[in-house]
């Protein structure tokens, strides 16, 4: 096939968007298919472009499994205001469609871009040239946004961005969204058929982030103490991440007199130095920040943990699913997230059996979580031999490859997706082998 994707971001940038579409597109690549990258030039998290790349209109370049095109895009800047982010996606989408008339008709596009405002430009452009596409979703939208606080729900804007992205998932030849709930959005307020929409999780390599000591080399060079028992938060610290709580929680154990907890922050964002002020001016010393590590000490790092701190914003919980979560459960510990109890992340955290749920925002309950962790050995074994063995079957990488292959392969040769109620990359697997089950009949 020859496959051609969308999106903004894409390594040297380090978020899991471009870590599992890199992953994605050298496995396409290595097994013989055309593959062709169209993305930004690289800003992300700083928000400036990376030394050794000068901004143009686009830059092509070749290598063994991929065609990499970079287009001009505006950056959002080292203050991240909304006006520019909100046209650092529509610059994008806009130049990444007129690269699109340049290049040969690909078999498939896969356009993973920020809804509304980019993945339209892509998503109805190859509808007009009759070129099927793939929009993926990670983030319902415009939903997020009315959880900023930026847009009304019951307003005017929020009636004509829903409409806007419900004309696009229903353009599009199928929509792949990241958890069942995502799914029931669009099947409720957009009207997208559920023959259109298919749930594959995001994926990371199981063979390469794997559990190993909690006493191991990278814990030692960090200076963390053998006897800690370390609660982990690794990721960004955005606004949507509700990653400030973890000052009270510090603050909660502090309390209560227990000196062998550390609160462990691992990652960046714009809320971490307000949070390292606000635990000094607290004199606490029962938490620590660290920045991102090397992606080749991401298993020591995060087997340093006990248990693992997944925090959302209150007004954000439906509408995202941290990726953070696919890394910890394939870590084999148990996870305590601060979220909705009938949110994505909480049906995952129950299905898999991996840990507790609390109300977000809620420090008290987050650290009596923590504590009561720590006294039981057995619970923590349970959950976390119980995440991993879920992270393996249906988040580890070379299974999520072959999914999504198929999907894209019978996208492309336009075959009828399956209408069963609740679609998901499954059922099509399912309906790949009635297929040959048939063929194999009526060739005997």
């Amino acid at each position: 096939m020859n496959i051609l994707f969308v999106c903004p971001v894409f390594p040297p940038e380090i978020v899991p968007s471009s870590v599992m579409l890199d992953q994605l597109t050298r496995h396409l690549g290595l097994t013989g298919h055309k593959v062709t990258m169209i993305t930004c030039f690289p800003s992300l998290p700083g928000g400036k472009i990376f030394k050794g790349y000068r901004r143009r209109f686009w830059k092509i370049t070749d290598t063994q499994t991929l065609r990499l095109i970079r287009c001009f895009s505006f950056t959002v800047g080292t203050k991240r205001k909304r006006v520019w982010r909100a046209l650092s996606h529509i610059s994008f989408g806009l130049v990444a469609a007129l690269r699109l008339l340049f290049e040969k008709k690909p078999d498939v596009i896969v356009a993973d871009m920020v809804p509304v405002i980019s993945s339209p430009f892509i998503v109805f452009l190859a509808k007009l040239l009759g070129i099927p596409v793939v929009n993926y979703i990670q983030d319902l939208f415009p939903e997020a946004v009315a959880s900023a606080g930026m847009i009304r729900r019951q307003g005017v804007a929020m009636r004509i961005a829903l409409m806007i992205d419900a004309l696009t998932c229903r353009a599009a030849g199928a929509n792949i969204v990241i958890s069942e709930s995502f799914r029931r959005a669009l099947l409720n307020s957009r009207g997208v058929p559920d023959n259109k929409i298919f749930v594959l999780h995001n994926w990371i390599d199981g063979s390469e982030i794997r559990p190993t000591s909690r006493l191991n080399l990278w814990r030692a060079q960090a200076g963390i103490p053998r006897d800690k028992f370390v609660a982990m938060f690794a990721g960004t610290l955005g606004i949507v991440s509700g990653a400030e709580v973890l000052v009270d929680v510090a603050q909660e154990l502090k309390t209560s007199e227990l000196h062998d907890v550390l609160i462990l922050s691992v990652g960046e964002g714009v809320l971490k130095e307000p949070m390292i002020r606000r635990s000094e001016s607290l004199g606490l010393d029962n938490i620590l920040f660290l920045p991102f590590q090397p992606a080749a000490m991401l298993s020591e790092m995060q087997s340093t943990a006990d248990v693992f701190l997944l925090t959302m914003d209150k007004s954000h919980v439906n509408s995202s699913v941290p990726s953070k979560l696919v890394t910890y459960l394939a870590m084999g510990r148990p996870i305590i997230c601060a979220t909705d109890e009938n949110s994505a992340v909480a049906e995952t955290v129950a299905q898999a059996k991996c840990g507790h749920v609390v109300p977000p925002g809620d420090a008290k309950a987050i650290a009596s979580q923590i504590l009561n962790l720590k006294k039981s050995n057995s619970e923590r074994a349970f959950f976390g031999a119980s995440g991993r063995s879920y992270f393996q079957e249906y988040y580890d990488m070379p299974a999520a490859m072959k999914r999504f292959e198929l999907l894209l392969s019978q996208l492309s040769t336009m075959q009828q997706m399956p209408k069963t109620r609740g679609s998901t990359v499954e059922s099509l697997l399912n309906a790949e082998k009635e297929d040959r089950k048939t063929s194999s009949t009526i060739e005997s």
